[in-house]
């Protein structure tokens, strides 16, 4: 995808484990320039541009760890930023009735 990619929004929150349905998308956060988005083995990767609050002052990597997915390492937004970055744009997130407020 890219080699800065940052796995974002309703996507972040699947990889935590806060999400009780089954997503089809992974929203990821890149400085390279935004492709259209593409599908591959039935999965929808939707790139997006970081942030223009964080890019300005060039702290792109704000709340970003990486975390073990299957063997692999991914840098992934954490949960703080995720909650911030989805109030900025809700309309990545994915549906709240997926979320799950109890884990």
């Amino acid at each position: 995808m890219a080699e800065d990619a940052v796995i974002a929004y309703g996507s972040a929150l699947d990889v935590y484990g806060k999400l009780h349905t089954i997503q089809n998308r992974v929203i990821y956060l890149t400085k390279k320039r935004v492709m259209s988005s593409f599908d591959f083995q039935e999965i929808k990767y939707q790139a997006v541009a970081i942030p223009l609050t964080l890019a300005a002052i060039d702290r792109e990597t704000f709340g970003v760890k990486a975390v073990d997915r299957f063997g692999q390492q991914v840098l992934v937004t954490t949960l703080e930023r995720t909650l911030v970055d989805i109030l900025d744009r809700p309309y990545l997130r994915g549906s709240w009735e997926s979320a799950d407020k109890n884990r």
